[in-house]
């Protein structure tokens, strides 16, 4: 079984996308790009928009965060939503990026992170 790449910024790109093929997102500045499932994004971004309780977990250096901080981009949540059929919802305004962002140790937050 092979899996195609397709860029999450392209809406002709995201409407041919399986579930199991994968989607390029917009990297947050100063990071690299993140290529996961199109069936992982959709499960996720319904999470948010529904509240629901989101758990994230996975050995060390897998990328938890780095999933977390670039689905807080617009560029990468609206395009899923969309493809979804879901309201357009403003990821910043999430409760888990709040969170998130809130639990980090202060020398990060004082650094601009």
């Amino acid at each position: 079984m092979s899996q195609n790449v397709f860029r999450i910024n392209n809406p002709n790109e995201l409407r041919k996308a399986g579930p199991l093929d994968l989607i390029e997102m917009v990297p947050v500045p100063g990071a690299n790009s993140l290529y996961l499932p199109k069936i992982a994004l959709e499960i996720y971004t319904y999470g948010v928009v529904k509240k629901e309780l989101i758990h994230t977990s996975g050995p060390t250096g897998t990328a938890k965060s780095s999933f977390i901080e670039a689905m807080a981009l617009p560029e990468n949540f609206l395009p899923i939503c969309a493809s979804m059929g879901l309201a357009n919802k403003n990821p910043s305004n999430s409760t888990l990026l709040k969170w998130h962002v809130s639990s980090l140790p202060e020398s990060f937050t004082n650094a601009g992170l």
